[in-house]
């Protein structure tokens, strides 16, 4: 028996969700950030 396994099978699915919501708030702070520059400079106006 492979004992380095978790026995919960839906502890993977939480990690993932995890993961992705991470991962995807890092996206947005780089958007919105990314948008703030171009605005300094006056590259993208609003």
């Amino acid at each position: 028996m492979n004992e380095t396994r978790t026995r919960d099978p839906d502890l993977g699915k939480v990690v993932l969700y995890q993961l992705s919501y991470h991962r995807n708030s890092l996206l947005l702070k780089n958007i919105f950030f990314s948008q703030k520059r171009l605005q300094r400079y006056g590259v993208l106006y609003t």
